[in-house]
């Protein structure tokens, strides 16, 4: 789990020095790494809890600032802390 992390730090503090075919070969890496990470919560956990934990955190953040957002100009934000 803490694989994504090293790859991200060692992405971030050595991409001045990396030429680009090993950026972008770490970046694949990284790709890769993610996806077996995100892949082994999907074999843990099931797809309908997966999506209410998601709703819930979606929901949760919108209501967080819901006042700050009144003054925004976009309605597309109103509309949707209404439907959570």
């Amino acid at each position: 789990m803490l694989a994504p992390l090293g790859l991200v730090l060692a992405l971030s503090f050595g991409i001045r020095r990396m030429n680009a075919g090993t950026a972008m070969a770490l970046f694949w890496i990284y790709a890769a790494v993610m996806g077996l990470s995100l892949g082994s919560i999907f074999l843990v956990f099931t797809g309908a809890s997966i999506a209410r934990g998601v709703f819930f955190i979606t929901c949760g953040d919108l209501r967080s600032d819901e006042p700050l957002r009144l003054y925004e100009p976009d309605p597309i934000f109103r509309g949707l802390a209404r439907f959570c």
